[in-house]
């Protein structure tokens, strides 16, 4: 309530749960261990267990839903949403709950699995946005961690297609967002990007720096395997997501309610995180959530910068307008302006690179501006603090970007 946020909740659909909290498992789930629970989207008809009873066998899914709904429901009538995502990961089931799903996932499981439980939360909750796919990254959504029946084709087309024909048959939309998870493959001096426990150097601070590009830059290949070994080209990620969506099911958002760019506890993973913020906004992206891996001060003050870059609640505007720079390997810029004062301008300037850069802002088709105010994360400084404001002539500002930064500007007209 406190932030008016929108809880994003994990529906397992699974088809066991655990039981109970009493320590280790080790036998496989099946109907006669008591360990385990079978999980049901809907209560059969003719059921008469009490909600959330402990005495049969099943858990039921919709009582979970129709849960949420009734709690929050003061909540909802005011407007908010409840997302509901559909598990978690399910490509690597085999691997990560081998005791309730000992074989590979499958592409007709997911769909069976998908349609069954989402149809259940539109009946439960008709207003609630859900979440689809939930992969775990790139091979998931290319071939569902190569599924045995992968010879469906590439498994995000598939799952789309899928999608679109199941809004036929029910009348309605079951999955509003395809979902997936981005913890960066990108390696730099022989490195992970991710791994915090690798030394620091210089080569792989620059695949840091470069590697939120693959989200959606044709010209940039990273060192990975998946640029390497699988597509042999440059990933630009959502284009190609997007790509899919326009041809294969039309309005499906997207969601990173998973992703990682490593750095943390440095300013480079604070410049990623502030990339990869802006290129969310600019590239439309319905949803995203850090996953953090550790302390992580630079991505909060990263994040800060867009939310609360004054510390006393500011945010940047909620309107992503055009912003270009003449050199993406050593900068990045990102502008937005509010619905509610279109008297501002808000601009995300990064400098990548370790010495300072001297920039020419040019602001077009949006008259003269006579204030601007600027707050700042730095090599040492992961809190935005407030910094000598860029001059302003009009339309335009020169601003020197000190080494390794990233700049909130504000201007008012």
């Amino acid at each position: 309530d406190r932030y008016n946020a929108t809880p994003l909740v994990t529906i397992p659909i699974g088809s066991y749960i655990a039981a109970d909290k009493n320590g280790v498992v080790t036998s496989e789930a099946s109907v006669s261990n008591a360990r385990f629970r079978q999980n049901l989207d809907r209560k059969p008809k003719g059921t008469t267990t009490a909600v959330g009873s402990t005495l049969d066998n099943f858990v039921y899914q919709e009582e979970a839903v129709q849960f949420f709904q009734d709690t929050f429901k003061a909540n909802l009538s005011s407007g908010q949403k409840i997302f509901y995502s559909l598990d978690n990961e399910p490509g690597i089931w085999k691997s990560t709950h081998p005791l309730i799903h000992s074989d590979k996932t499958t592409y007709a499981e997911m769909k069976e699995k998908t349609i069954r439980f989402a149809s259940m939360i539109k009946e439960k909750a008709p207003n609630s946005m859900v979440f689809g796919a939930v992969a775990y990254g790139f091979n998931e959504m290319m071939s569902l961690q190569d599924a045995p029946d992968r010879a469906n084709g590439e498994y995000m087309t598939w799952f789309l297609q899928q999608m679109a024909e199941a809004e036929k048959t029910y009348g309605k939309r079951l999955v509003d967002v395809i979902d997936m998870h981005w913890g960066s493959e990108a390696y730099g001096d022989g490195n992970r990007i991710l791994d915090e426990t690798a030394p620091q150097t210089a080569g792989l601070i620059a695949a840091r720096l470069q590697a939120p590009r693959s989200l959606w830059d044709a010209t940039y290949k990273e060192d990975s395997w998946i640029t390497n070994d699988y597509l042999k080209q440059p990933i630009q990620w959502i284009p190609r997501l997007k790509e899919r969506i326009a041809k294969y099911y039309p309005g499906t958002k997207i969601s990173f309610s998973e992703y990682n760019h490593g750095g943390g506890q440095v300013i480079s993973g604070g410049i990623a995180e502030a990339d990869v913020l802006g290129i969310f906004g600019r590239e439309d992206v319905f949803l995203a959530t850090h996953w953090d891996r550790e302390a992580s001060p630079y991505i909060y003050g990263a994040m800060k910068l867009f939310v609360n870059y004054n510390g006393q609640g500011a945010r940047v505007g909620d309107t992503s307008i055009k912003a270009v720079t003449t050199n993406i390997e050593k900068t990045s810029v990102y502008a937005m302006q509010s619905s509610t004062d279109l008297d501002k301008l808000y601009i995300i300037a990064i400098n990548k690179t370790s010495d300072p850069l001297s920039t020419d802002i040019i602001i077009a088709n949006a008259g003269n501006y006579t204030k601007a105010t600027a707050y700042q994360i730095s090599d040492g400084i992961s809190t935005p603090k407030s910094v000598s404001a860029p001059s302003i002539n009009g339309s335009s500002l020169n601003y020197s970007m000190p080494a390794m930064s990233v700049t909130t500007i504000v201007l008012s007209k």
